[in-house]
C-alpha cells in the first residue's frame, strides 16, 4: 500500500507540469461546459415564454389589456441571448465550434508528436 502510494507520489512530482496543465485544462472545460450550457438553458426558456404568450385567453381580456400582451409578444420574440465579446452568443453552436477547435489542436499536437 505504501509502495503505491510512493509510486502515485514520485510519478506526480516528476510531471507537475503536465499534471497542473491537466488540471487547467479540466477546469476550463467544466466552466466552459457549465456557461454555454446555461447560456442555450436561458435561450430556450425565453423562447418557451414568447410561445406560451400565444396560449393566454387574450379573447376575453380588455383591449388594453390585449395591447399590453401584443407589445409582450413582439418584444419576446427578440430572443435575450448571453453574449460574450458583442458577438458570440453562448449556446450550443457555440460549444461546438469551441470542442470541434479543441479536437483539432490535439489531434495536430498528436500527429506532430508521432513524426
Amino acid at each position: 500500500m505504501i509502495f503505491c502510494f510512493s509510486t502515485i507520489y514520485l510519478f506526480l512530482k516528476a510531471y507537475v507540469h503536465i499534471f497542473l496543465i491537466l488540471c487547467l485544462f479540466l477546469i476550463v472545460a467544466e466552466l466552459s461546459i457549465i456557461i454555454l450550457n446555461n447560456g442555450q438553458k436561458s435561450e430556450d426558456q425565453w423562447e418557451l415564454f414568447h410561445f406560451k404568450l400565444y396560449d393566454l385567453p387574450w379573447y376575453t381580456w380588455s383591449k388594453d389589456n390585449c395591447r399590453t400582451l401584443l407589445m409582450m409578444i413582439t418584444e419576446s420574440a427578440k430572443v435575450e441571448k448571453i453574449v460574450i465579446i458583442n458577438e458570440l452568443a453562448c449556446n450550443h453552436a457555440l460549444f461546438v465550434a469551441v470542442w470541434k477547435l479543441g479536437y483539432t489542436v490535439i489531434n495536430a499536437i498528436v500527429s506532430l508528436s508521432k513524426n
